[in-house]
């Protein structure tokens, strides 16, 4: 009988270091997920405000959370496409959910920089620009 239960406790902590090493390895494979979908929402924003400054010869003038911008240029057209929100999981409703990017501008809508600031931080993640930074490479 000693045996059998010497077995049952090997294996219980084989299970135990197993359930670590997938809980270790989970979470830097959600974060590049994550990452790569923040990536898309990017360019396909930039695209978005490239047909509109095309069509307006202007960015739009004022400052917006990611969400209000993806709903502003679905509504004028400019992105057709409906976003998945990369930090709930959901289509944006334009609600107070979780929303890290951010649309600036400067005075005269000449110019505009879309930053995602890291999920539980204010240090800017990934910058988009339409002078310096006008790719994620």
């Amino acid at each position: 009988m000693k045996g059998g239960s010497s077995i049952l406790i090997r294996a219980v902590g084989l299970l135990c270091v197993v359930a670590v090493a997938v809980a270790i390895l989970f979470n830097p494979l959600a974060e590049a997920r994550r990452e790569r979908r923040i990536e898309k929402v990017l360019l396909s924003v930039q695209e978005a405000l490239q047909r509109y400054h095309v069509e307006e010869e202007i960015y739009p003038k004022r400052a917006m959370a990611g969400g209000e911008l993806i709903e502003f240029l679905q509504e004028g057209g400019h992105l057709e496409e409906r976003l998945t929100n990369p930090w709930v999981g959901g289509v944006y409703d334009g609600g107070n959910e979780i929303d890290r990017m951010a649309y600036e501008t400067d005075d005269l809508a000449e110019s505009y920089e879309l930053t995602v600031r890291f999920l539980h931080s204010d240090k800017v993640q990934f910058r988009l620009d339409s002078t310096e930074n006008q790719s994620l490479e």
